[in-house]
């Protein structure tokens, strides 16, 4: 084989490769949407603009950090299972967090990372921060001062709820957007 024709080999094998890697990521995340199960969890806080990213509401679901006691038992970026049980319809809350070692103790899980641990009490309590696999949701720049108005306002509000929908399906996850109360932000 001549090198010109092996470079063009080498050429198509690596346009092929990115394809795949890029059709993979698609079906997984089409999976997930049209497989798993959709549910809602409650969200905090708001970060509205990223000059680099575009505009987005910070999603920070709860809970956002969780204690523990034996300090060998988890560690900074520890994947972990955290654990939602049904509360009505398709609004879950936080049940557990464990070890992504160990089986899931309910149907209905997310798999996070531990972005940092602190001890509270020195050899007795240890507090986790959570690193959830969704954190944005960009929007449509004309529509969002509108969007980042509601979301503040809403958080800002103890009698309203706000709700990251989100398809699970076997610890993976899919964005499918915010809610306030019953009402999709759009």
């Amino acid at each position: 084989m001549s090198k010109e024709a092996l470079k063009w080999v080498i050429f198509i094998v690596l346009i092929l490769f990115q394809w795949y890697i890029l059709g993979s990521w698609i079906y997984r995340e089409e999976q997930t949407i049209l497989s798993g199960q959709f549910i809602k969890i409650p969200c905090q806080q708001v970060d509205p603009k990223d000059p680099f990213r575009g505009t987005y509401l910070q999603i920070n679901p709860i809970p956002a950090q969780f204690e523990f006691t034996d300090s060998l038992q988890y560690s900074t970026n520890q994947f972990i299972w955290i654990n939602y049980e049904p509360d009505s319809a398709d609004i879950y809350r936080f049940h557990s967090v464990q070890p992504d070692s160990e089986t899931p103790l309910l149907p209905v899980y997310i798999r996070a990372r531990i972005q940092y641990i602190y001890p509270l009490h020195p050899d007795s309590l240890f507090t986790a921060g959570i690193e959830y696999p969704f954190t944005h949701l960009y929007v449509n720049e004309k529509a969002a001062p509108q969007l980042v108005e509601q979301y503040n306002k809403a958080l800002s509000d103890t009698t309203v709820s706000v709700y990251a929908g989100v398809y699970v399906l076997k610890g993976k996850t899919a964005l499918a957007g915010l809610w306030v109360n019953n009402l999709k932000l759009e």
